[in-house]
C-alpha cells in the first residue's frame, strides 16, 4: 500500500487513477494498493477525508477505517474517523452511498443526500441526521464553521489543524455552543 498524508495546517489533494479526487483535512492519512489502482477501488482513511468518487457501477469504491467502510459506485461525502475519537461521522452530499460497520449485530446502511450517519464506536449505535451537507467539506476551501459546538469539539479541531495543545482550566467552559467561521 502506499501512503498519502496531509500535513498540519495543510490539505493533500489527491486523483486516483480512475478519476476519483480526495481532498486530506489536515494530519489526515489515505493509503491505496500498489500497481494498478483500477483493478481495486478501495483506500484506507485515518482521519479525515473528502472524497468525489468517479462512477463505475461495475467496481464499486471503499473507503475502509478501522470501525466501518463506506461502498459507493460514484457519489461525494465526507468522512471524519480519527483515531482516538468515538464517532465516526459520514456525511453525504450527492449520490448514494452504503455505511458497514465493524459491530456484529449491524446491518447495511444506506444515506441519501443531505444525510448524516454518526457512528458511535463504543455503544455500537448509529444516530442519522438531516445536515446541510456542503458545511462538513468545508474545510478544503480553509473555512472551518461551527453550528451550535460546544467549545471542546472547537478546541479539538483547532489542535489538530495547528498541531498544538489547548486546555481549558475552568471545565464549565468547555459547555456552551457556539457558531462562527
Amino acid at each position: 500500500w502506499n501512503n498519502v498524508t496531509a500535513p498540519r495546517k495543510h490539505i493533500a489533494v489527491f486523483t486516483m487513477a480512475d478519476g476519483t479526487e480526495i481532498w486530506l483535512n489536515a494530519g489526515s492519512t489515505l493509503s491505496y494498493p500498489n500497481g494498478d489502482q483500477t483493478s481495486k477501488r478501495e483506500v484506507k482513511l485515518t482521519g479525515e477525508g473528502y472524497f468525489k468518487v468517479s462512477k463505475n457501477a461495475n467496481k464499486p469504491f471503499s473507503v475502509i477505517t478501522p470501525k466501518a467502510t463506506v461502498k459507493v459506485l460514484g457519489t461525494i461525502f465526507n468522512m471524519k474517523a480519527y483515531p482516538g475519537e468515538d464517532q465516526i461521522v459520514t456525511t453525504l452530499e450527492e449520490g448514494s452511498i452504503e455505511l458497514l460497520t465493524q459491530t456484529a449485530n449491524s446491518s447495511d446502511l444506506r444515506l441519501k443526500p443531505g444525510e448524516q450517519a454518526i457512528y458511535d464506536t463504543k455503544a455500537g449505535k448509529i444516530e442519522i441526521a438531516n445536515v446541510d451537507a456542503t458545511l462538513f467539506g468545508s474545510w478544503r476551501n480553509d473555512k472551518y464553521i461551527f453550528k451550535d459546538a460546544d467549545l471542546k469539539t472547537i478546541i479539538t479541531e483547532l489542535e489538530r489543524l495547528y498541531d498544538i495543545k489547548i486546555y481549558i482550566k475552568n471545565p464549565r467552559l468547555e459547555k456552551p455552543r457556539f457558531r462562527g467561521m
